[in-house]
């Protein structure tokens, strides 16, 4: 998959709150984007495990139902990723893009 196509998705199934996250491009943009969002302390090399762990604790703020609904998606994601290049650059992005909602 194309990083910029995932993105795109996580984004659309945000403001639809509906569908499933698919695969790693997926989770690991939802990851940086609750991290990101949430100031949640995470990292791009933690192991699906690992960020399912660190962010636990996530709760939306009052109102927020994208933010919502992108927590549960995240914690119901039944994908297992292996291991991408691509994933650093995706969680990066996901982080850029849940700071920006915060402000």
């Amino acid at each position: 998959m194309v990083p910029i196509l995932a993105i795109d998705s996580v984004k659309r199934k945000m403001k639809l709150k509906r569908s499933k996250l698919l695969g790693g491009y997926e989770f690991y943009f939802a990851a940086g984007v609750i991290s990101g969002a949430l100031s949640i302390p995470a990292d791009a090399s933690m192991a699906p495990e690992e960020l399912m762990g660190a962010l636990a604790g996530a709760k939306a703020e009052e109102g927020d139902d994208e933010m919502e609904y992108l927590i549960t998606a995240f914690f119901e994601c039944e994908c297992t990723p292996a291991a991408a290049p691509e994933y650093k650059g995706l969680f990066a992005a996901g982080i850029n893009f849940g700071s920006e909602r915060k402000s």
